[in-house]
C-alpha cells in the first residue's frame, strides 16, 4: 500500500476513534445532567439505552406510531413520577431512518401521560408538511377546522373516529396548538404522548418544557 494512502488511512480511522468517544462521553455526561433534572423533578430515573418492548414502557404506549418509525430503536434517560389519576413519564427516543446509501439518526425528548379513567379517541397530530400536503391531493384527508384555519394549517390531524377526535379537539385542544405550532402528539385510551420531532430538550430547560407539555395534556383530557 502507497505509504500516503496509508497514513491517510490511519488519520481518518484516528478521527473515527476520536468523534466516537466524544460522542461517548458527551452522552454519559447528558445522562448525569438528565439525572439530576429528574432528581430536581422528583422523578425516578433509569439511564440505560434500551429497544421500545426492553425498557419497562407500557404495551399500550409502544404501539404509538412513533415507535414504529425506522430502525434501530432506542429509550433512553427514561425518568417517571406517580401523580394523583396516573403517572408522568419523559424520555428521549431515538431511531434511525435510511435512505439508500445515507442514514441519519432522529432524537427527541418525549413526555408520556397516563391518565386513569381517560378515554381519549385514537388520534395522531403532527406538524403540516410537504409530505402531509401531498398526501391530500391522493386523498389522504385529514380532520381539519374551519372555524379555525390556522390550527388547520399548521397541523395534520387524524383517527380511527374522525367525528370524536373533532369533539376532543374542539373543546380547546385546536385554539391551544394554533398559537404553539411545532408539537407532535398522539393518544388512545388512557395514554397520551407530546414532543417536538428530533428536537432533545436540555437539561436546564426540562422543567419549563414539561410544564409546558402538561398544560398542552391537560386541554387533550376528554374527561
Amino acid at each position: 500500500m502507497d505509504l500516503t494512502v496509508l497514513a491517510l488511512t490511519v488519520v481518518l480511522a484516528a478521527a473515527l476513534v476520536a468523534v466516537i468517544f466524544m460522542s461517548r462521553a458527551a452522552e454519559r455526561k447528558r445522562t448525569e445532567e438528565m439525572r439530576e433534572a429528574a432528581s430536581m423533578l422528583g422523578f425516578s430515573f433509569a439511564g440505560e439505552s434500551k429497544k421500545p418492548g426492553e425498557s419497562g414502557l407500557d404495551s399500550a404506549l409502544t404501539a404509538f406510531k412513533l415507535f414504529r418509525h425506522g430502525g434501530a430503536p432506542r429509550v433512553r434517560n427514561l425518568m417517571r413520577t406517580a401523580v394523583i389519576d396516573g403517572e408522568d413519564l419523559v424520555f428521549e427516543y431515538r431511531y434511525t431512518v435510511s435512505t439508500g446509501k445515507s442514514s441519519h439518526t432522529v432524537e427527541q425528548t418525549v413526555a408520556a401521560f397516563r391518565r386513569r379513567g381517560a378515554r381519549i379517541p385514537a388520534f395522531r397530530m403532527a406538524p403540516e408538511n410537504v409530505f402531509s400536503k401531498i398526501g391530500h391531493l391522493f386523498g389522504d384527508q385529514d380532520i381539519d377546522f374551519d372555524s379555525n384555519a390556522e390550527f388547520s394549517s399548521h397541523y395534520a390531524l387524524k383517527g380511527e373516529d374522525a367525528e370524536a377526535v373533532r369533539e376532543l379537539f374542539q373543546r380547546q385542544a385546536a385554539m391551544y396548538f394554533a398559537d404553539r405550532p411545532g408539537w407532535s402528539a398522539e393518544g388512545d385510551g388512557e395514554w397520551l404522548i407530546l414532543y417536538r420531532s428530533g428536537k432533545r430538550e436540555k437539561p436546564e430547560g426540562l422543567r419549563e418544557w414539561l410544564d409546558e407539555a402538561r398544560r398542552a395534556a391537560r386541554v387533550l383530557d376528554p374527561r
